[in-house]
């Protein structure tokens, strides 16, 4: 015997989140190989300003614009006026992207999926067990349809391991509430 007791979906905050996406300060350029770029968080105030480094965006390079079609380039140097322009755009904006996480603006959260199952050979005694799914890196400001998809694709993940339990479809089907 076996059934489903529990389903329930936990955010939590990623305390030790992976940023590096977006890049990283300092208080002076380090340099530390060629395809580094560093630019000034105030740059009105070079004596006092703090570096940052995107991760991406610069130095520029238009091989970095190839997977973008040609109507969708034109679009980007429409608004900024050239593709190195707008890679400048995006550094900065990953940069105050970086300094709103800092500023408790937005946190890097994990999502949990967990299906709580009861086993049994006679139906007196029985073991419960807690089956997680979870990713995290989910920026706390995602809109609800981007977590939905995450824990939708989750739910499917738990399938597999209810159906190595001995769930069938019918049973599962519980846990789409």
């Amino acid at each position: 015997m076996k059934r489903i007791t529990n389903v329930k979906v936990i955010t939590t905050t990623d305390d030790m989140p992976d940023l590096s996406f977006l890049g990283e300060f300092s208080r002076k350029p380090l340099y530390r190989h060629k395809n580094e770029a560093w630019i000034p968080t105030d740059p009105d105030n070079m004596e006092h300003t703090i570096w940052f480094s995107p991760c991406n965006h610069l130095p520029h390079k238009e091989e970095n614009w190839r997977h973008v079609s040609e109507e969708d380039k034109q679009k980007v140097i429409k608004e900024f006026g050239s593709l190195r322009k707008a890679d400048i755009h995006y550094a900065y904006e990953d940069m105050k992207r970086l300094q709103a996480y800092e500023n408790g603006k937005w946190q890097m959260t994990i999502i949990t999926l967990i299906v709580t199952i009861q086993v049994s050979e006679d139906g007196t005694h029985w073991v419960t067990q807690d089956l997680v799914e979870s990713i995290g890196g989910i920026e706390s400001d995602s809109d609800d349809e981007y977590k939905n998809m995450i824990i939708n694709e989750m739910k499917e993940e738990m399938k597999s391991q209810l159906k190595s339990w001995g769930f069938d479809d019918n049973e599962i089907k519980g846990i789409y509430k």
